[in-house]
């Protein structure tokens, strides 16, 4: 019986310490508009995730249906702040409900992404959303150039 209780303590921490490992991911991408199937948002993520990873930025993608009374920056914030995700991160916010895109940049990521090239990439993604109607394929984009822009001063940075 105590052999039982030790495995069952023992099981139950290990459950409890992978959960954090489990969930890590999960800030890549929110998406509660039902845009992307359960297999499309894994694939996102995995990308997501990998770029990231990379470019020593997170790439957060969130799809959000409804803000409330928040605004974008604010909505976009509280996300970043809550997701436990690094401090070097760029946000994307589509806004379903108001059918608009915003792009915010934290931490090193602001550095590395000046305003002009977060209207550069709102741009391309607005022209994207036009042409495509895969959102997967739309995303995907997203990160590669995004990543793109930011593999260089990446690589700068370790250079020194």
């Amino acid at each position: 019986m105590k052999r039982f209780m030790i495995l069952t303590v023992l099981l139950i921490l290990l459950a409890v310490l992978t959960l954090p490992c489990l969930a890590a991911e999960d800030y890549y991408l929110f998406d509660n508009a039902g845009w992307l199937t359960a297999e499309e948002g894994s694939q996102l993520r995995q990308h997501a995730e990998e770029l990231s990873e990379t470019a020593g930025i997170d790439f957060l993608i969130c799809i959000a249906d409804d803000v409330g009374d928040q605004t974008s920056s604010e909505y976009s914030y509280d996300y970043y702040y809550n997701c436990d995700c690094s401090a070097d991160s760029l946000v994307l916010l589509v806004n379903t409900e108001k059918e608009t895109i915003s792009l915010y940049a934290y931490g090193d990521a602001n550095d590395r992404y000046p305003q002009e090239t977060l209207d550069e990439l709102s741009d391309r993604l607005i022209e994207d959303f036009s042409k495509t109607s895969s959102y997967l394929q739309i995303f995907n984009q997203y990160l590669d150039r995004t990543a793109a822009m930011a593999v260089p001063a990446a690589a700068e940075q370790q250079a020194k």
